[in-house]
């Protein structure tokens, strides 16, 4: 196994964390935990791409910044980074028990079914766009 096929092992084992914590979710601490660890995963993720590949031969030298699949991919993890802000003001409310109603938590957990669905699509897109070739 090389480095690209590790760091998609790596996504997809946290994304199965991630729907554990979801299911933990009676546990708010390994709740918030998780949670948090898996957001921070997500955020440091385009930091360690940017670092290990040739994105300067891959999207101008051979014109791959053109492709649909470049963009479908940015604009999909750009959708998660929206949720997760979306999810992590919700989940200030329900700590701050500002959610006598309950709607905030009827909202967290629609967001966190769009984030884990939405972030299976950040993984495969991303699996798709995998090529060895441009691994420093």
């Amino acid at each position: 196994m090389d480095a690209g096929e590790i760091t998609i092992l790596v996504a997809v084992i946290t994304l199965v964390v991630m729907i554990g914590a979801y299911f933990l979710s009676k546990n708010r601490r390994v709740h918030i935990g998780i949670m948090g660890g898996v957001i921070a995963f997500d955020l440091m993720i385009p930091v360690y791409l940017l670092l290990t590949r040739d994105w300067y031969t891959r999207l101008i030298e051979r014109e791959d910044i053109l492709t649909f699949g470049v963009w479908m991919h940015f604009f999909v993890v750009l959708v998660l980074y929206v949720l997760y802000l979306f999810q992590i003001i919700t989940a200030l409310k329900i700590l701050k028990k500002e959610d006598a109603d309950g709607i905030a938590r009827n909202e967290h957990r629609a967001q966190a079914k769009g984030i884990i669905l939405i972030r299976a699509f950040v993984i495969f897109t991303g699996a798709l766009l995998y090529d060895p070739e441009y691994i420093l």
